[in-house]
């Protein structure tokens, strides 16, 4: 580890802190082969880059979901995806270098929000108006074009 990472790296103690909770956390990320300041750095950043008034959900399922077991899709020249898509991932992805990306109108926002967490360089980029541009946008960067489209157009 170079001098630069370890500056950033801290050593803390944290209090009040389930033993229980603990001790079965800490076997499940050795069982994913993670360390413990991975984890919990990683857990801490999600909670930082999506922040919304709420406390955010550290279950299970939003574990598995998270930067820890994430996948990457690029340089494809058209992708089209659709609500099952997502869920049948079971995990959160990237979507990068892409000519053109479309989701399909069934996509629904809690689907999108969960699994999609980055769509970047990428030519054109379709969305449902179902979706909320807002939160849509504020997932994409570096993309030439970035479209919403009438569910009636689908059709």
């Amino acid at each position: 580890m170079s001098e630069e990472q370890n500056e950033k790296l801290k050593s803390i103690s944290i209090r009040g802190v389930d033993a229980e909770i603990y001790n079965q956390f800490s076997n499940k990320i050795k069982m994913m082969d993670i360390s413990m300041g991975d984890a919990v750095s990683k857990l801490m950043q999600e909670v930082v880059d999506t922040y919304d008034d709420k406390f955010p959900d550290f279950s299970a399922k939003s574990l598995r979901l998270s930067s820890l077991a994430q996948l990457k899709i690029s340089h494809q020249s058209k992708l089209m995806i659709a609500n099952e898509d997502l869920e049948e991932t079971g995990r959160a992805f990237k979507i990068s270098h892409c000519e053109n990306v479309e989701f399909a109108s069934d996509v629904s926002k809690e689907t999108f929000l969960a699994h999609v967490l980055k769509i970047t360089h990428c030519e054109t980029v379709r969305f449902p108006k179902t979706l909320p541009r807002l939160l849509i946008l504020s997932k994409v960067a570096f993309c030439e074009n970035v479209e919403f489209y009438d569910v009636k157009e689908e059709n």
